[in-house]
């Protein structure tokens, strides 16, 4: 999942650099985007949003998702590259 707007030139590049190595990448700009979006309970998720986008509605996302799509089992990958960056 690539979290941010559209307008968004660093989410868009995160976009198509995920579509490269990811068989499915989506593009949310809020939870409401999540409803379209086929999830079982067997999915590996990874989250990542670009530089301006709010954590606010990345930890959202990750709430919504974790509380109607995952099961015990399920596995959740939240990035968000700025943060990344700081540790590196």
């Amino acid at each position: 999942l690539i979290v941010g707007g559209k307008k968004s030139t660093n989410t868009r590049k995160l976009f198509e650099i995920a579509n490269k190595y990811c068989k499915r990448v989506h593009y949310l700009q809020t939870v409401k985007d999540m409803e379209q979006i086929p999830f079982k309970p067997t999915d590996k998720v990874g989250i990542m949003a670009g530089g301006s986008t709010p954590i606010p509605l990345v930890l959202e996302i990750s709430r919504v998702f974790e509380s109607h799509w995952f099961d015990i089992e399920g596995q959740l990958f939240i990035m968000n590259l700025p943060i990344l960056w700081n540790f590196l």
